[in-house]
């Protein structure tokens, strides 16, 4: 959960650089060898890794992170030690993880939607931060923990590619 909460602070600066733009790329497949996911991006992300330690021990995040058309494309996971994950009901997992990004970014919770995606919980939710905004999917997939999300202005924060990007992470074998 403290990935999001790093990956927020990141991602809160990138839409601070970011003008308004009506270009949008058309968006293709991106489906990262063993990752479990595909989702369709503007153009080829950068994978970066870090370990992080956490009250649970180290946990590895793995981030593809694009910055196009004036907006912030993230996504990404995190595997937690089963026996952590069997503590917490899905909620708490799913709540903490929001709440540490909302909190990371010094924002406001402005919406949420609870979903379920193949069968798996998760959440959908907008932060408000001076300037933008954040619009984010979490999903959570028996010990790993999946994050969708966009960094924009405020004007571009509700762009129909960002709905598309979120709405396109599926979850395949």
């Amino acid at each position: 959960m403290k990935y999001i909460a790093i990956l927020g602070v990141s991602l809160l600066f990138v839409f601070f650089l970011m003008g308004c733009s009506t270009n949008e790329t058309p968006l293709k497949e991106f489906k990262p060898a063993g990752a479990g996911f595909s989702v369709l991006m503007p153009g080829t992300p950068q994978l970066q890794t870090q370990t992080m330690n956490t009250a649970i021990g180290p946990v590895d995040i793995k981030m593809y992170v694009l910055e196009k058309d004036n907006l912030g494309y993230t996504v990404g996971y995190t595997s937690y030690p089963e026996a952590a994950v069997s503590e917490k009901t899905p909620d708490q997992m799913l709540d903490g993880a929001r709440d540490g990004a909302v909190a990371n970014v010094f924002g406001t919770l402005t919406s949420e939607e609870i979903l379920s995606i193949n069968g798996n919980p998760a959440r959908e939710f907008t932060i408000t931060v001076k300037g933008g905004g954040i619009r984010a999917r979490i999903i959570l997939v028996k010990n790993k923990l999946y994050m969708v999300l966009v960094a924009a202005s405020k004007d571009n924060i509700m762009k129909k590619q960002v709905g598309d990007f979120l709405e396109s992470f599926k979850l395949v074998e």
